[in-house]
């Protein structure tokens, strides 16, 4: 395994920690702890497919280059976030993809209170620097901005209760919606949460600049801020985008087969899975769901015919290969603060027909029973035995004593 991150990052929860509500390391998984794996800590600059060699660089200060070589290649690399070439994003933006995203957005937020409960403030900069605008209309957006009420609401309210008054959170959607693949219902659901939260929620609002104090939208209104955090959508990294001889989508992701390997019969020992890859029979949301069901479905493969000799591997392993990649849809959740949420299952977005009527019933879940759906769902999902005990140990710790305010 090669990896310049030497753990695995439960993403679904990565929001509650930019609060507090969870620590960082209740939600990674340490790759040494791994039985069986060779690990390296480094990162691929280039993949020679034609050698059947992958070029990395070490993760650290020495940066040495070294070659690898492969029989089989499983290319996992993600995404970035995508800020669509608008002015200012990257320079002026916070993101929400990695573990030190979480904790630049967790000292941000720290910096502001304190700075803004100086007495060398002003109402002007008090106001400016306590307004929080979160662009984009995700699950990720949605659980950051409950996330970040329910602190303000929970214990920010009882440290800083002079200041309350001067916050002011807002959330951008380009499109006219939010919550998209949840269904319009569940979206109105949120929407109307939200605004009664005293949280603005603007739709049909695409940025067009983030300066250093505010953000201009595309009719030239602009929105003065403390901190932008900004979840819009994924692009392709620097790796993938530098893969030339590789098919790619308009959107910029490998094409891959329905067994989801390298649409190129020279390179079928190359693998792709998770974001950075589009089937030809059509793109998949790029979810960890469905980069879950990719990572087991290319395991089986290869567990299935590790105990054979080596002289017959590649013949049992083409006949593995006639199997194809099927995604099964297990529904989506968000959390949208004060012990609420929304969960659309399958079926829920079916046409209405007197059959599906009752599914969509029963598929279609929003309040607390959604709400204790989506930590039930997470916490089972998590691997490690010492996570299963920290995760609802830190729920509770914040239910009873509040969150952890303390900035490192």
């Amino acid at each position: 395994m090669v990896s310049p991150r030497n753990h695995f990052l439960f993403t679904p929860l990565l929001a509650s920690t930019t609060t507090g509500t969870l620590e960082f390391r209740c939600i990674t998984e340490p790759i040494r702890h791994l039985d069986r794996i060779a690990y390296h800590q480094s990162r691929c600059m280039d993949i020679d497919a034609a050698q059947n060699e992958i070029v990395l660089r070490d993760s650290f200060e020495t940066s040495n280059i070294y070659r690898m070589p492969y029989d089989y290649l499983v290319y996992s690399v993600g995404s970035q976030a995508n800020d669509f070439g608008i002015s200012g994003v990257r320079q002026n933006a916070l993101f929400l993809k990695q573990v030190r995203d979480a904790m630049q957005i967790r000292n941000k937020i720290q910096e502001l209170f304190e700075r803004a409960s100086k007495p060398t403030s002003s109402r002007d900069d008090r106001d400016r620097l306590l307004s929080v605008v979160v662009v984009g209309g995700g699950p990720t957006s949605i659980e950051y901005t409950a996330e970040l009420y329910d602190w303000l609401m929970e214990d920010g309210a009882k440290m800083f209760p002079e200041l309350i008054d001067h916050v002011t959170i807002t959330l951008l959607e380009a499109s006219d919606n939010i919550l998209s693949m949840f269904g319009a219902d569940l979206a109105e659901y949120t929407i109307n949460r939200f605004r009664k939260r005293k949280i603005r929620v603007l739709t049909n609002s695409r940025v067009v600049r983030v300066e250093k104090e505010f953000v201009e939208l595309q009719d030239g209104y602009q929105i003065p801020y403390g901190a932008v955090v900004w979840a819009t959508g994924l692009m392709p990294n620097t790796l993938t985008n530098n893969l030339g001889e590789w098919q790619k989508s308009k959107t910029g992701r490998i094409c891959v087969t329905d067994h989801l390997t390298l649409h190129s019969p020279s390179y079928d020992n190359i693998f792709c899975i998770g974001d950075c890859a589009e089937t030809i029979s059509g793109a998949l949301p790029p979810t960890g769901q469905v980069a879950n069901q990719q990572g087991k479905y290319i395991a089986r493969k290869f567990n299935h015919v590790t105990a054979k000799p080596w002289s017959e591997f590649e013949q049992h392993f083409t006949e593995q290969n006639k199997v194809s990649f099927n995604f099964v849809n297990r529904g989506t959740m968000a959390y949208i603060g004060g012990w609420k949420g929304v969960t659309s299952l399958p079926h829920h977005l079916d046409q209405d027909t007197k059959t599906n009527a009752f599914k969509r019933r029963f598929t279609r879940l929003q309040g607390l029973r959604a709400w204790l759906f989506w930590r039930s769902a997470y916490f089972t999902m998590l691997t490690s035995t010492a996570n299963r005990i920290l995760v609802p140990m830190y729920w509770f710790k914040a239910w009873i004593f509040g969150r952890d305010f303390s900035r490192f």
